[in-house]
């Protein structure tokens, strides 16, 4: 694993977790952080080991415990190479098993991050799909509205499964600041104040 760092958004998006739960294991000190200073904002960040701390949490292990959690997240930190580590006769924790899953959803994500764009000169540097005029959160927009995959993708032909599944790793990872805007509404495929199409 590489030393790259994750906001804890990121980090939820990654594992699985919801943000409560990584903001609950950094406020009781079971993962390591680093503190970064912009001005007078200080920002939190975790690493790879981190990352694997938390998906453990997120394949039931956050049901352990809060003692026996934090004295097998030291081993991790530790020996962030170990294979399996035995908490007891009773309790094998893998691992391994936790590194390869995190590994597939770090290429997922490293994915979403490369198909979504942002150009000012596009829709005012609004988030996009890379080769479309389709705002990200326009199509998360659509899927909490209820509209079906299948519709949405009819309506938006430029779109894959693909594409709406890593929109929301994205959306998830990078939500969306300010006010929320105006709720969309389901007539056939859910549009916003006017249809975005692909590039032609």
């Amino acid at each position: 694993m590489t030393g790259l760092v994750f906001t804890p958004t990121e980090a939820a998006a990654v594992t699985g977790l919801s943000i409560k739960a990584v903001n609950k294991a950094i406020e009781h000190k079971l993962v390591p952080i680093k503190l970064e200073r912009y001005g007078r904002v200080s920002k939190r960040y975790l690493s790879n080991v981190g990352l694997v701390c938390l998906q453990l949490d997120a394949g039931g292990m956050r049901l352990l415990p809060i003692g026996m959690r934090r004295n097998i997240f030291k081993q991790i930190i530790r020996s962030p190479r170990e294979a399996v580590i035995r908490q007891s006769e009773a309790v094998l924790i893998d691992v391994k098993a936790a590194r390869q899953t995190l590994a597939a959803a770090l290429v997922e994500f490293r994915k979403a991050k490369q198909m979504i764009i942002r150009d000012p000169e596009i829709l005012s540097g609004m988030a996009i799909v890379r080769g479309t005029r389709i705002p990200v959160y326009l199509i998360t927009d659509m899927l909490n509205a209820g509209t079906p995959i299948p519709e949405i993708l009819e309506g938006y032909p430029s779109l894959t499964e693909e594409t709406i599944r890593l929109a929301q790793l994205y959306a998830r990872a990078f939500p969306r600041r300010g006010r929320p805007q105006r709720s969309v509404r389901r007539q056939g495929v859910v549009r916003s104040q006017r249809r975005l199409n692909a590039v032609a």
